[in-house]
């Protein structure tokens, strides 16, 4: 193997690392939701059509909900959430959230999740195994000798 074709798989290697850091950063709001995560419901005060800035650049209009919740630790929770305006969400109305205790603005409606995270993150860390496998092989096969032992009688 000459030094050009080590120097490309270094950085195949080190682009692998770089995925799976930015994936990790993306799907640890997830894996906090899993772990430390508690669903309760909170009730409507106040619903408002708003424009939002959906995918792509492109504005949609949304339903701004403004909830209040007590969470498991007895702590009043008011926050801004954005349902489509199909949801037909009304004051007073009770509403399903995933909420991360402690944490002012970790809540959700309940069922949205990012799967494009955790795929991401699924695929580097396939990505990065495959990669430790090749390495351990590549690191634990013979090396080439040039030379030819001498047999000695």
């Amino acid at each position: 193997m000459d030094a050009e074709e080590e120097a490309k798989k270094f950085k195949t290697l080190l682009w692998a690392v770089c995925f799976f850091l930015v994936s990790v950063c993306f799907s640890w709001v997830e894996l906090r939701y899993a772990i430390w995560g508690e669903q309760g419901e909170a009730t409507v005060t106040q619903v408002r059509e708003v424009t939002s800035l959906a995918e792509k650049g492109v504005s949609r209009r949304a339903l701004q909900v403004e909830t209040t919740l007590t969470d498991s630790r007895g702590e009043t929770r008011q926050d801004k959430l954005h349902y489509p305006l199909e949801a037909g969400i009304q004051p007073g109305q009770q509403v399903t959230l995933d909420y991360i205790p402690g944490l002012a603005k970790y809540s959700r409606p309940d069922g949205q999740k990012y799967y494009g995270a955790l795929l991401m993150f699924g695929i580097s860390v396939t990505v990065l195994l495959g990669a430790i496998i090749w390495l351990a092989r590549v690191a634990n096969s013979p090396i080439p000798t040039t030379r030819r032992r001498s047999r000695r009688p």
